[in-house]
C-alpha cells in the first residue's frame, strides 16, 4: 500500500522532470523552487503577525530566551521543505530501479525533483543563513546548498543515491519545529510537548545518527575509495570534505541538543536551528 501511494505521487511529478542532463531545466527549476521557498518564508512571516502580541509580552518579561520574527517565518519554509522532500525521497531510495542499479551516475526524474527541490531551498537557506544565523549555520547552508549544485550539475557523478539518502536527515525537521513553535506558545507542561520533545530526540538519532553517520556517510566513503577509479581528484576531495563536515555537524548537534533536552532550563531555549 505504501508502494503504490510513493508510485501514485511519483506519476505527478515525473514527466515535469524527465530531463536527464540537461543544464538549463536544472538551472530552471532550480530557480523555481528558491522562488518557492521565499514566499514560504514570507507568508509564515505574514503569519506571525497574529501570533505576535501574546508572545512579545512572553518576550519582553523575560519568559523565554529570544524570539525573532525571523524564527517564525524560516522554520515555516524549512517545515515545508522538510515535508515535500520527505516521499519523493523514499520513493528514490527504496524503489527507483534506475537509481538501485547505478546508486552513483543515474538521472532519473525523481532525482532531478530532489536535487532541484535541494538547490532552490538551499540557495535561500544559505542568504538567510547569511543574514540571521551564526557561524555554524551559514558553514551547514553552505556546505550542503554546494553539495547539492556541484553534485546536481556533474553530468557523470550526481551522486544520485547520496542526494536522496541525506533529505532523509529531513524527518527530523518537523518535530524540531513543533518544539520551538510550543516553546514560543509557553505550551511546555504536559504530555503533548514531552512527546514532542522525545519524537524529535528519537528521529534525530535514527534520521541523522544511526542513518546518515553510521550507514550513509560510510557507505559514501566506501564508494569514493572503491568503487570511483574515474572520479576526478577535486570532485571526490569535495565529497569526502563536505560528508566528513556534514557527519561533524550531526554528531555536534545531536549532543548539544540532548544535553539541553536533559536540562529543565531547555524548554525555555529556542536558539536550535532547522535545516
Amino acid at each position: 500500500m505504501i508502494a503504490d501511494a510513493l508510485r501514485a505521487v511519483h506519476a505527478v511529478y515525473e514527466k515535469h522532470y524527465d530531463y536527464g542532463y540537461d543544464q538549463y531545466m536544472i538551472m530552471y527549476r532550480s530557480v523555481q523552487w528558491t522562488a518557492f521557498f521565499w514566499v514560504c518564508y514570507l507568508v509564515s512571516f505574514g503569519l506571525f503577525w497574529p501570533y505576535y502580541g501574546a508572545t512579545a509580552k512572553r518576550v519582553k518579561s523575560g519568559k523565554v530566551k529570544r524570539f525573532r520574527e525571523h524564527d517564525w517565518a524560516a522554520r515555516g519554509a524549512s517545515t515545508v521543505f522538510a515535508c515535500l522532500v520527505t516521499v519523493p525521497g523514499f520513493y528514490a531510495l527504496f524503489l527507483d530501479q534506475a537509481i538501485m542499479e547505478e546508486p552513483l551516475r543515474s538521472r532519473p526524474p525523481v532525482y532531478n525533483l530532489l536535487s532541484a527541490m535541494s538547490i532552490g531551498y538551499f540557495l535561500w537557506d544559505i542568504v538567510i543563513s547569511i543574514l540571521f544565523e551564526p557561524m555554524e549555520f551559514i558553514i551547514h547552508a553552505l556546505m550542503a546548498g554546494s553539495t547539492f549544485m556541484v553534485t546536481g550539475y556533474s553530468e557523470a557523478f550526481p551522486m544520485t543515491w547520496m542526494g536522496g539518502a541525506v533529505l532523509m536527515f529531513e524527518l527530523s525537521t518537523v518535530p524540531l519545529n513543533l518544539r520551538w513553535f510550543l516553546i514560543a506558545a509557553g505550551k511546555t507542561e504536559g504530555p503533548v510537548f514531552q512527546t514532542v520533545q522525545m519524537t524529535f530526540v528519537i528521529l534525530y538519532a535514527l534520521a541523522r545518527i544511526a542513518w546518515g553517520d553510521i550507514l550513509v556517510f560510510p557507505w559514501v566513503w566506501y564508494q569514493l575509495v572503491y568503487t570511483t577509479p574515474d572520479m576526478e581528484t577535486a570532485f571526490k576531495a569535495f565529497i569526502w570534505v563536505t560528508s566528513t563536515t556534514a557527519a561533524a555537524l550531526n554528531t555536534w548537534w545531536f549532543y548539544v541538543m540532548v544535553r539541553k533536552a536533559l536540562k529543565p532550563s531547555s524548554r525555555k531555549e529556542l536558539d536550535t536551528k532547522a535545516d
